[in-house]
């Protein structure tokens, strides 16, 4: 398998050259008979747009984000995206976890 992908990465899709970030790259096919990673994009859905899985071999990373203390929260070194760690804090109500 070629190098995974993160969530947040920016990557370029080698057949068309559109550049797109990943939201989640859990997915695996195995159809060729090899594993093959796929992902998600983050973006909103044009309407009547499809949500569409990526394959990551025919995909180039472009910039992996590496996440640093700024001002109380997290910011890539490049500047471009931010993150308050919400998934560590703690919820404003009770939740229910399915």
């Amino acid at each position: 398998m070629s190098e995974g992908f993160l969530p947040m990465d920016h990557v370029r899709v080698k057949a068309t050259g559109e550049d797109l970030y990943v939201n989640s790259a859990h997915y695996v096919c195995l159809e060729s008979g090899k594993p093959r990673q796929m992902f998600s994009v983050c973006r909103r859905l044009k309407p009547g747009e499809t949500r569409k899985l990526y394959y990551a071999d025919e995909c180039e990373l472009i910039h992996r984000h590496d996440f640093q203390p700024y001002k109380g929260i997290l910011r890539c070194g490049c500047g471009q995206v931010y993150t308050t760690m919400a998934d560590t804090m703690m919820p404003r109500g009770e939740v229910t976890w399915n």
